[in-house]
Order: structure tokens, then sequence, then C-alpha cells
């Protein structure tokens, strides 16, 4: 997956929801995030087949401005991944639960 820097340097929130086989995306992926300098919303749902695929990659990232991570079931690696996160929900079926930083 090549994205042009023009694009990435912009972006300001991701959301990522995969439900297929997405193997050959998770290099690709993972260092996108890298190149999103302006990063401050993640939302990011990986199925439980895809997590140590995913995650594997991920070990190289870390996403400093990232300030509001949505998780899905199985992704809470990425916490540790996002040092000045201010808000972490968990998006379950039922609706989304919020936590802020300072409740912790």
């Amino acid at each position: 997956m090549k994205v042009s820097p023009a694009f990435t340097v912009h972006v300001k929130s991701f959301k990522f929801d995969v439900t297929y086989n997405f193997c050959f995306l998770a290099p690709g992926l993972v260092s996108m995030f890298s190149q999103m300098p302006k990063l401050k919303l993640l939302e990011l749902r990986v199925p439980e087949s895809h997590i140590q695929i995913f995650e594997s990659f991920a070990r190289m990232i870390v996403l400093p401005t990232v300030e509001t991570l949505i998780v899905g079931p199985y992704c809470e690696f990425m916490i540790a991944k996002c040092p000045n996160m201010q808000i972490l929900a968990n998006n379950l079926e039922r609706g989304t639960a919020w936590l802020k930083a300072s409740e912790t």
C-alpha cells in the first residue's frame, strides 16, 4: 500500500474497520500511521483472526499525536502506542464506552 505523503500529512482522523483478510495491507497501513503527523483521532477495528499479524507490525510505531483512540475488541495493544492519548473509547456493539485520561 503506497500513499502519497502529500495526503498523509493532512490527516487528522482515521477510521479503519476491516472485516476481510487484510494481511497484505498490515505493513503498509502501520507505516502509513507513522506518516500522519497531525493524526488526533484513530479508530481501529481488526478481527480477532488478524490481530496477531497487525500487532506484530504495530510494534514498530509510536503515535504521539493521537489524543482520541477508539478500539474494537482485541485492539487494546494500541493503547501503549498512543502515549499522549486523552480519550479512550471501546466501540462495543451496544454502544461506545468513553474514558477520559483525567478519570484514570
